[in-house]
């Protein structure tokens, strides 16, 4: 997976930047290409077309999952921002469940910086370096049906506290 590269500052003319959206791989039995093409989609929206009527390109129709991406892509376009992350090495996705219609992955993610910026280029918020782990669910309604991503939960490492 390339690492994306940060657009042009004032490179958009409408709010989408220009970049084209990433190949969106939602067939077959491929299902770690799968999860990450639907994953990479994910991530393009937010940092390069914002828009809450294509999430349904990746995420289930109706899930708790694409409603809140759909709030959060709606926020970004309001405040005119966009979500940019970089990583230091391609998601490392491990299937941890296999079905007919459900694949459950533990997905690793080397990040070396995540920022909000504008258009301009102000960062509004920033996050360093980090490994982050998720819990990613991808799931489709039949056989003949598009693979779509369904969970995708951080997984926060447990605490323990010596007393």
């Amino acid at each position: 997976m390339p690492t994306p590269t940060a657009p042009p500052r004032g490179a958009a003319t409408g709010f989408a930047d220009g970049v084209p959206s990433p190949a969106v791989v939602d067939r077959g039995g491929a299902h770690v290409a799968i999860a990450q093409s639907l994953a990479e989609y994910g991530r393009w929206l937010e940092w390069h077309d914002p828009d809450p009527a294509l999430v349904d390109r990746a995420y289930a129709p109706n899930s708790a999952l694409a409603r809140n991406m759909q709030r959060h892509l709606a926020e970004l376009r309001r405040a005119r921002r966009r979500v940019q992350e970089v990583d230091g090495a391609p998601l490392d996705f491990e299937v941890v469940s296999r079905l007919a219609n459900v694949v459950s992955f533990r997905v690793t993610e080397h990040l070396l910086r995540r920022a909000v910026v504008d258009a301009e280029g102000r960062t509004f918020d920033h996050a360093g370096s980090a490994t982050e782990h998720y819990l990613v669910l991808i799931g489709r309604f039949s056989r003949d049906a598009p693979w779509r991503l369904v969970v995708v939960q951080p997984q926060i490492p447990p605490i323990e506290v010596q007393l």
